[in-house]
C-alpha cells in the first residue's frame, strides 16, 4: 500500500501540473468565442440602429425638399397640392415664368444643400463623442448631399422636380447625360473622401481594424441601406413616380469608393471614439422614426394644401 502511494503521487502531481499548463489554452478559446460573439451582437446592434438613422435622414430630408418646394410656390401663388408620391401645382406650367419656375424647383436643392453644411460642420465638431448622436449625424450628412445631386440626378432622369428646371431651359439630352454622371461622380467622391469617418463611428475596434472593415461596411452600412429603402419604397406604395426610387439607387454610389479604399486603408490604424459598453438599440430613434413615416402616409397620404 505504502508503495503504491508514493508511485501515485507523483502521477497525481504530473496531471495537476499537465491541467494547469491547459487552462491559459482554454482561456484563450473562451475569451474568442465571447470576443466573436461580442462583435456579433455590435453588427446586429449597428443593423438594427443604422437602418433607422437611414430611414429617419431620408424623412427629414423629404420633408425639407417637399415642403420648401411648397412654401415657395404658395407665395408664387402656384398651390401646391403635396402628396407623399409627388407634389402638384394649380397654375399650369404654361404660364410660368423663369422666375417661378427657378425659385420653386431649385428650393429643395438649395434647402438640402444649407442642411448639409449644417449636419457636417455639427459632425465635425462631435464626432469625437461617445454616443450615437456622430453615428445619425454622418447618416444625416450622407442623405442632404444625396438629396441634393441625387436629386438632381433623379430629376433630370425623370423630368420630375428638379428637371422641370432643365427642361425649362432647353438643355439637350448630352448636356442631362453629364449633369447625371457628375451628380454621381460627386456622391462618389463624398463616400470617398468620408470612409475613414464611416469607420470611426463603429463602437468596437475590433470591428474596424483589418479584415474586419469590409464586414462592417456590408453590415453596417449596406445592408441598412437596403433594408431602410425597402421600407421607405413600401411606404410610397403605390409608387406613382420612381423618381423616389432612382434617388435611393443613387444612395448607393457611396459605397462603392469605400470598396475600393478599404483594402488599401487595411494596414493604416484607425481608432473609434465610442465605448462598446455604449451599445444599445436606440428605442427614441424608432419611435421617432415610426411616427414620421406613418405622417408620411397618414397626413400626406390623403394630400396637403398649402
Amino acid at each position: 500500500m505504502s508503495e503504491e502511494n508514493e508511485h501515485s503521487g507523483p502521477r497525481m502531481r504530473r496531471r495537476v501540473k499537465i491541467r494547469l499548463k491547459s487552462d491559459p489554452n482554454k482561456k484563450k478559446i473562451a475569451s474568442s468565442i465571447n470576443e466573436s460573439d461580442r462583435l456579433k451582437g455590435f453588427l446586429l446592434m449597428n443593423v438594427i440602429n443604422y437602418t433607422f438613422f437611414f430611414i429617419l435622414a431620408y424623412l427629414i430630408t423629404y420633408f425639407l425638399s417637399r415642403f420648401a418646394s411648397g412654401f415657395v410656390a404658395n407665395m408664387e401663388n402656384k398651390g401646391p397640392f403635396i402628396n407623399y408620391n409627388y407634389i402638384l401645382f394649380w397654375a399650369e406650367y404654361t404660364s410660368w415664368d423663369q422666375k417661378s419656375i427657378i425659385s420653386i424647383f431649385s428650393s429643395g436643392v438649395a434647402i438640402n444643400l444649407f442642411a448639409f453644411f449644417i449636419a457636417l460642420v455639427i459632425f465635425i465638431k462631435t464626432r469625437k463623442r461617445e454616443g450615437y448622436l456622430s453615428s445619425f449625424l454622418l447618416w444625416l450628412v450622407y442623405f442632404t448631399f444625396v438629396r441634393v445631386f441625387g436629386g438632381i440626378l433623379a430629376g433630370v432622369a425623370t423630368h420630375r422636380d428638379f428637371g422641370f428646371l432643365t427642361m425649362w431651359i432647353y438643355l439637350s439630352r448630352n448636356q442631362e447625360i453629364v449633369i447625371i454622371v457628375v451628380s454621381a461622380i460627386l456622391i462618389g467622391i463624398l463616400g470617398l473622401f468620408t470612409t475613414r469617418w464611416f469607420l470611426q463611428t463603429s463602437m468596437s475596434n475590433s470591428l474596424i481594424q483589418g479584415e474586419n472593415r469590409m464586414k462592417y461596411v456590408i453590415v453596417s452600412g449596406v445592408i441598412p441601406y437596403v433594408i431602410g429603402s425597402a421600407i421607405i419604397m413600401v411606404s410610397h406604395l403605390p409608387i406613382k413616380q420612381i423618381h423616389e426610387f432612382i434617388l435611393l439607387l443613387s444612395f448607393g454610389i457611396l459605397f462603392v469608393p469605400m470598396f475600393i479604399l478599404i483594402p488599401r486603408l487595411s494596414k493604416s490604424s484607425i481608432v473609434c471614439f465610442n465605448k462598446p459598453s455604449l451599445y444599445k438599440v436606440q428605442y427614441k430613434v424608432i419611435i421617432y422614426t415610426v411616427i414620421l413615416l406613418v405622417g408620411l402616409r397618414v397626413l400626406l397620404g390623403r394630400g396637403l394644401t398649402l
